[in-house]
């Protein structure tokens, strides 16, 4: 369990974290959303002391600096490439085992785990982002952490990574253990996180349930498909069902649910090829809901006189 109690961090003149209060329990993934310069990455950090600010952070009760073992309680990664350049994968665990107590087999049993045991005795100067982002991952849970808070993770894994990413983290929080999670991959946040907390420019927008707040975002609406559309309509007017037709062919309800579309049509005497619910996706509901908390939205490309080239927002 992790408790976050008014946490702040301000640099100079600039907020960025501002009174923060949270708690990510276990047995669930935690998605840890926001746009870029919300203030994530300086929670994490200051979550665990990296960061000096107001406010507190509590692992089961204790202080992360008040943890017997940290990498026992709490795994961390918060940065791709933590590491010396030079040393070894094998190596960099076992330096890391060494100054925490544990066995150095667990070296060889976390790169096995991540897929990095064909590289254990290659530099890791030359890994690629996603072979660094394992390796991460495999310092991570080294002490075999009740908790996980992780940074971006995903970033640099191809398809193959994301899918054995995703299926680690759910396996991980079945277990019972506490898992945060940051990224900008919605799309597979949506399907990885069973609850999120979003903030935007240092503070709370949403902590709740995934499907809640993809239901804060927009409704749903209804997609109905006919061969005779005309009697069909004609009925929805009647009873004061709106729709509108799509350039598909098919008809798009958003003011009742299926049920009522799908007694008209029976009334009506039509054919249905199809009669479905559809829903906003994380991403929509995100951008709907965080749009005025984008401390850095771009504006569209402009095309000046010169060809092939675009200054945003305008002429150069």
């Amino acid at each position: 369990m992790i408790e976050v109690t008014g946490l702040g961090k301000r640099y100079g003149d600039s907020v960025a974290v501002e009174d923060l209060s949270f708690s990510v329990s276990p047995g669930k993934v935690t998605g840890f959303l926001g746009p870029n310069g919300a203030g994530k990455s300086t929670t994490c950090r200051l979550m665990v002391g990296l960061d000096h600010g107001s406010g507190s952070t509590l692992f089961d009760g204790a202080r992360y600096a008040d943890l017997a073992a940290p990498m026992r309680s709490v795994g961390l990664l918060l940065e791709a490439k933590a590491f010396h350049p030079t040393r070894t994968a094998r190596n960099h665990l076992r330096m890391l085992c060494a100054a925490n107590g544990l066995e150095s087999s667990r070296a060889d049993d976390c790169l096995a785990m991540v897929g990095l045991s064909e590289v254990a005795k290659k530099k890791p100067n030359g890994f690629s982002l996603g072979m660094a982002q394992r390796l991460g991952l495999a310092a991570a849970m080294l002490g075999n952490p009740q908790t996980l808070i992780l940074d971006e993770p995903g970033n640099g894994l191809d398809p193959q990574g994301i899918q054995w990413l995703r299926d680690l983290l759910r396996f991980f929080a079945s277990e019972g253990r506490t898992v945060l999670v940051s990224s900008h991959l919605l799309s597979e946040m949506e399907l990885m996180a069973d609850h999120v907390v979003v903030i935007g420019r240092g503070k709370l927008i949403a902590d709740c349930p995934t499907a809640e707040f993809i239901g804060r975002g927009s409704q749903q609406w209804v997609v109905v498909r006919t061969p005779n559309p005309d009697p069909l309509t004609a009925l929805l007017t009647q009873r004061g069902i709106q729709w509108v037709a799509d350039a598909d062919g098919s008809l798009r309800v958003t003011t009742h649910d299926a049920a009522a579309v799908g007694d008209a049509a029976h009334v009506a005497g039509v054919a249905l090829h199809e009669l479905s619910v559809h829903r906003s996706s994380l991403e929509q509901a995100f951008l709907e809901l965080t749009g005025d908390a984008n401390q850095f939205a771009g504006q569209a490309a402009v095309k000046t006189d010169q060809p092939g080239f675009f200054v945003p927002g305008g002429r150069s």
